[in-house]
C-alpha cells in the first residue's frame, strides 16, 4: 500500500524509482487522473534517475495541444514490485497518472492534510 495526504489541494504520495547509483531514488508526486500516462518527470529528477532512453513520443495536453517529448525506461518499486515503465521527460513537478494507477484502488480524503491510501486490487 502507499499512502500519502492531501496538500494544497493535491493528492501527494511517495514513489520510489532506480537511481542512477543503484539506490532507489524516493520523492513525493502528485496524482494526476486527467494524466493516462504513468509517469512524467522534470527533466532534472530525470537526470537523477537510472534510464533508458527511448524513441521520443507526442502527446496530448489537456488543452489539445501536441507535444513531443522525451521518453524514457525507468525502474519504478509500485506495490512490492520493481516494474519497468515508461516516463515522459516533462513539466516542472513529478505527476503519477492513470496508467500506473491502473489495478490499483485509490481512496483520497479530500480536506487538507486528508489521507491518500493507494492499494492493489485483489485479482
Amino acid at each position: 500500500m502507499v499512502s500519502g495526504a492531501v496538500q494544497a489541494r493535491e493528492a501527494v504520495v511517495p514513489i520510489s524509482i532506480g537511481g542512477r547509483d543503484g539506490s532507489p531514488y524516493v520523492f513525493d508526486a502528485v496524482l494526476d487522473t486527467g494524466f493516462t500516462g504513468t509517469l512524467a518527470l522534470p527533466a532534472g529528477m530525470i537526470e537523477r534517475a537510472r534510464t533508458v532512453p527511448l524513441r521520443p513520443i507526442r502527446v496530448t495536453l489537456a488543452n489539445g495541444e501536441q507535444y513531443a517529448c522525451a521518453a524514457y525506461a525507468v525502474a519504478v518499486h509500485w506495490h512490492g514490485e520493481q516494474l519497468t515503465r515508461r516516463v515522459y521527460a516533462m513539466g516542472d513537478r513529478p505527476l503519477i497518472g492513470m496508467g500506473l494507477l491502473t489495478g490499483s484502488r485509490l481512496v483520497v480524503d479530500v480536506t487538507e492534510g486528508g489521507e491518500v491510501l493507494i492499494e492493489p486490487l485483489s485479482a
